[in-house]
């Protein structure tokens, strides 16, 4: 049958496969080294992205005396996920602080910002009955009381 000598392939044919082969074979190499390329960068950004949130989280936790920022969170998959906790002594502000550290962590951060911005004004510390020791600031204290069996504001 005269179809069945053309269905077979000829020589030329053949040839064009292979060189066709090789030049893909070339293609998936240079392929292979620019993947590997980006991958060097990815991880290089990675490294400067942890980098510099550490630098930023330093320098910000540097400005106060007892408080400390969470200011980025690492998620499951290592990205991170930027947050903004208040600590206390390493205790979250929002989970699991009682009153007296509220108030101390509240200080901190207002003694912070007025040292950063120059100024100072008097702080109204309501329940400072909670703090069972002296409470220090930078600005001028103004503490309320609460005390059993006293119906009278008194000022001292």
């Amino acid at each position: 049958d005269h179809r069945d000598l053309h269905s077979f392939p000829t020589r030329r044919s053949s040839d064009l496969t292979e060189k066709r082969i090789a030049e893909l074979e070339s293609e998936q190499k240079e392929l292979a080294t620019q993947y590997e390329n980006v991958e060097r960068e990815l991880h290089m950004i990675d490294e400067f992205v942890e980098f510099k949130v550490n630098t930023l989280t330093g320098a910000i936790n540097d400005k106060f005396e007892n408080v400390t920022w969470k200011l980025f969170e690492r998620q499951v998959n290592g990205a991170l996920k930027e947050t903004c906790e208040a600590l206390y002594n390493g205790v979250p502000y929002n989970a699991g602080l009682n009153t007296g550290a509220r108030i101390k962590a509240g200080l901190d951060i207002v003694d912070a910002l007025s040292t950063h911005y120059e100024t100072s004004a008097p702080v109204w510390v309501d329940n400072a009955e909670a703090v069972t020791d002296t409470l220090e600031s930078k600005s001028q204290l103004i503490e309320l009381h609460a005390v059993a069996g006293i119906d009278t504001i008194t000022v001292q």
